[in-house]
């Protein structure tokens, strides 16, 4: 089907819009081929040049493909022509090469307060607001041969090798979660290890669990930001696990009945996350 519309857009007046969400749609299975169509979107049409969307979305592709640093530079195009949601993106790359100072600039300058679809942004800004405030760790190489100093001591304990483990890679989720039920145990908070640990991994329900019930618990917060940091979590939950966290909630034994009935309407109350690219028709504000 897609095949036929992207034979037929060729056919128009004005291909591009044809071209671009034909793009769109193959993103998911095939960023190459993706990438390739918004290259000849533009080539026919090079007012799409112009447009800030494009490039996000061109960069979401380029980031899907391992080609962190043209994503970045789509990105920071992206933030030249206007658009307003590139900064968070350009943050979020930053976060996940290591320049977690840089990062926290672009998060503070971003809009990542005003939409409920901003969940994943506000929690990796607080992860990273731990990393350098907290950690005092601004910078970090993630390359392979960096996190392979990192390897556990012998005989070292769970909380020293997860503690060594940051020093060389602060996003190691399993580091990071490794540091949080002796933080529990002690009375500690482990709401910010969880928060980093959940958002460095995205796809491990447990993490979204562990956060949200961490942010019940937390007892120095207060209860707007305890909501917020609850609703973010379960958006995020809801975009990157779905039917594995859903599973969860009604089946994990620590689960209190009241607190699952609580988190079962909370769930249902969601809006579905929007994506990350969007089909637009041909009178579509460029602005976007």
């Amino acid at each position: 089907m897609l095949n036929v519309i992207e034979d037929a857009s060729r056919t128009w007046i004005n291909p591009g819009p044809g071209l671009y969400n034909t793009g769109n749609l193959t993103a998911a299975d095939d960023p190459n081929a993706s990438l390739a169509l918004y290259e000849e979107c533009a080539h026919l049409d090079p007012s799409y040049l112009d447009r800030g969307y494009w490039w996000r979305e061109k960069g979401t592709l380029h980031w899907r493909l391992d080609e962190k640093r043209v994503a970045e530079e789509n990105y920071r195009e992206a933030i030249a022509r206007g658009d307003k949601h590139a900064r968070a993106y350009l943050a979020d790359a930053l976060m996940r090469t290591g320049r977690y100072a840089e990062a926290k600039i672009e998060f503070e300058n971003a809009d990542i307060t005003s939409s409920p679809f901003a969940a994943q942004w506000r929690l990796s800004y607080a992860a990273v607001a731990h990393i350098t405030d907290n950690l005092s760790i601004e910078s970090q190489d993630l390359n392979a041969e960096a996190r392979s100093a990192a390897t556990p001591a012998a005989g070292q304990d769970s909380v020293s090798a997860a503690t060594r483990a940051i020093e060389y890679n602060a996003l190691d989720p399993w580091a990071q979660w490794a540091l949080c039920p002796p933080a529990r145990e002690a009375g500690e908070s482990a709401l910010l290890p969880m928060t980093v640990a959940a958002v460095s991994a995205l796809t491990i329900p447990a993490m979204w669990q562990e956060l949200v019930l961490d942010a019940f618990n937390e007892p120095e917060i207060d209860d707007d930001t305890r909501a917020s940091v609850i609703h973010d979590a379960l958006m995020c939950a809801k975009q990157y696990c779905e039917e594995a966290f859903n599973e969860m909630i009604l089946t994990d034994p620590i689960i209190t009945p009241t607190l699952r009935e609580l988190l079962i309407a909370l769930w249902q109350e969601l809006e579905t996350p929007s994506q990350d690219l969007h089909v637009r028709d041909y009178g579509s504000d460029r602005s976007l």
